[in-house]
């Protein structure tokens, strides 16, 4: 009796061991996704950072051609400092 109770035992722990695999799989596809997902997020927030500074410069670049212009027809209009 003792042999059949350790072949069971062997037979249950080999299924919790395969159980463990297959967790751990799907633990690590999920990390990954989410490190794909955060990359992409990162990715995404920087592009809309860059177009908001892209945006920025083109404004200031317009408020000093149109201080120039104003200037040139000789009122003074004051240019925001960065």
């Amino acid at each position: 009796m003792r042999l059949e109770q350790l072949a069971a035992e062997l037979e249950r722990v080999q299924r919790q061991h395969a159980a463990a695999l297959q967790d751990a799989g799907r633990l690590e596809a999920r990390l990954a996704a989410a490190a794909l997902s955060a990359q992409s997020d990162r990715d995404a927030a920087a592009a809309e950072l860059q177009r908001r500074d892209d945006a920025i410069a083109r404004l200031k670049a317009d408020i000093t051609d149109q201080a120039e212009t104003i200037e040139k027809q000789g009122d003074t209009v004051r240019v925001p400092e960065e």
